[in-house]
């Protein structure tokens, strides 16, 4: 794919799930975190994010702490 300087990307929404369609777990893990801040618009815990999308705690705070490292996230400690 040959991308411009100039041009711009735009989100076209998730993916339909079912047979036939595959995908990395892991990149699929990340951007359902991303998609769930966008639709709840608000700071969610570990806990409540794994709760949400039915993924282990471990899995979920591994996944979180590498958001946070590429920037997707950050930490806000302040509550």
């Amino acid at each position: 794919m040959k991308m411009r300087a100039a041009g711009r990307l735009v989100a076209r929404g998730r993916r339909p799930a079912g047979p036939g369609v595959e995908g990395v777990k892991s990149a699929d893990r990340a951007m359902a975190v991303l998609e769930l801040f966008r639709e709840w618009r608000r700071p969610g815990t570990a806990r409540e994010i794994a709760a949400a999308l039915s993924m282990p705690r471990s899995s979920t705070t591994v996944l979180l702490r590498s958001l946070i490292q590429g920037g997707y996230l950050r930490f806000d400690d302040s509550s």
